[in-house]
């Protein structure tokens, strides 16, 4: 037993994890695989166990003896042969010929071999006693065992954290997040992974790079001995991050028509003159997003409504600019002049295109520094990387993808002196402000 779970650890000493590389045209995709040492023999895995046994062996006897008539003073009546004790030996043989006893014993001793008892020398028995027993002995044996690898595979992040948007596939099963512990020939085959895209804001800072470890734990066994789940070096894989710009477009009218308000955070690279800035950098990150291939998954909105995005910048309307994380009164943004008063970006906001990161938010108030006295709504961006909403009138407007839009306030109030009742956040928005979810 001790000499097979020696093997088994050696022999799981020796795995690693091998061909972390990005499949072709997939850069989130990798695949992995475990690589048991001598991997280039053909056949199952096996371990070579040498073991001493202690077993019973034959042995010969072959023992002469040489014994040797005495004679006794008086015959022992109690003794013990065994010890040689229990008569007093006085002289060996020769004894006196037997005839001196002729007569009252004749009977008993008769016939008799009578010889010469001065004839020199001195009686005794030869014997041998000769055959084979049994003895235990130590004998070195060598057996091949077949074995079998159990793995349990950890897809974490730079915290150390499991990670559960991942997808994987062994050939034969697949599934999202840890892969369960696989067993036979799954322990062995190809795992691919494919990592969701990691989005970051876009900055005039270079675009991080997110490390993914991948490692196992594997547990060997043959026959009734097994070892217990033994863990490999990691190995990390760079996933780089995709840049998003944050780009907030507010149209005076629905369906993103007329004028429009485009408000930039100010850690933006995107400055003035900024429609063709921005337009450069939508097309730049649905390249990116391109290149991810089936793995863009819910990024796909953005890339399907590409076009709408870029003919509402280039619609009919003025196009005013902003660069800034909050703006705490908009009747300060003039959308278009006029004769005798100009059109102030306040009270006159109908649709909106909000484009950025996950998690990326604006807050909307119908009254000016960030005051919810009079409504609040919050526009959050998903995996989409994308929130339309075509109509903001509404105390609860509608949005694509559904469910951007929350309303941690609902409109209300009065303004015109109390002839204006307050009950959407159409044409009603006067500050607002970018933040993270």
């Amino acid at each position: 037993m001790a000499a097979t779970l020696d093997a088994l650890n050696a022999l799981a000493s020796g795995f690693s994890i091998a061909n972390v590389t990005p499949s072709p045209g997939t850069p989130l995709q990798f695949v992995v695989r475990l690589v048991p040492p001598g991997a280039g023999k053909e056949g199952p895995l096996s371990v070579d166990v040498t073991e001493t046994v202690s077993q019973l062996t034959d042995a010969t006897l072959d023992i002469g003896f040489l014994t040797k008539n005495v004679r006794f003073q008086d015959f022992p009546v109690t003794g013990d042969p065994s010890t040689l004790e229990g008569g007093t030996v006085i002289g060996g043989a020769p004894i006196a010929d037997p005839e001196i006893l002729a007569g009252t014993f004749t009977s008993l001793i008769d016939p008799f071999t009578e010889g010469d008892a001065a004839r020199p020398g001195v009686p005794g028995i030869l014997g041998r006693l000769k055959g084979t027993y049994q003895l235990p002995m130590d004998v070195t044996q060598t057996s091949t065992l077949a074995v079998q690898v159990e793995v349990q595979w950890h897809i974490r992040d730079e915290t150390g954290n499991p990670i559960a948007d991942v997808d994987w596939t062994d050939g034969t099963q697949s599934g999202t997040g840890q892969p369960p512990a696989l067993t036979a020939s799954e322990a062995l085959a190809d795992l691919t992974l494919t990592f969701s895209a990691f989005f970051v804001e876009l900055t005039a800072a270079p675009a991080p790079v997110a490390q993914r470890s991948i490692s196992a734990s594997i547990r060997l066994s043959a026959g009734q001995v097994s070892t217990g789940f033994v863990d490999l070096p990691p190995v990390t894989v760079p996933v780089p991050a995709i840049p998003v710009p944050t780009v907030l477009l507010l149209f005076q009218d629905s369906k993103f028509k007329d004028n429009k308000l485009v408000v930039v955070p100010a850690s933006s690279p995107i400055v003035d003159p900024a429609k063709d800035a921005i337009k450069t950098a939508l097309d730049t990150l649905n390249s990116a997003l391109g290149a991810l291939g089936g793995a863009v998954g819910l990024a796909s909105f953005f890339v399907g409504n590409l076009d709408t995005i870029k003919d509402a910048i280039d619609a009919a309307g003025n196009f005013v600019f902003r660069k800034t994380d909050s703006i705490s009164n908009l009747n300060d943004i003039d959308l278009e002049g006029g004769f005798f008063n100009d059109t102030e970006a306040e009270d006159e906001l109908s649709s909106l295109i909000f484009v950025g990161p996950p998690r990326r938010k604006v807050q909307a108030f119908n009254a000016r520094g960030f005051s919810d006295s009079e409504g609040e709504m919050e526009v959050t961006i998903g995996p989409e990387l994308l929130v339309l909403a075509q109509s903001l009138h509404s105390n609860n407007p509608a949005s694509d993808p559904a469910g951007r839009i929350g309303v941690p306030k609902a409109p209300t109030g009065t303004r015109n002196l109390g002839f204006h009742d307050i009950r959407s956040f159409g044409d009603e928005l006067s500050s607002l402000r970018f933040g993270f979810a």
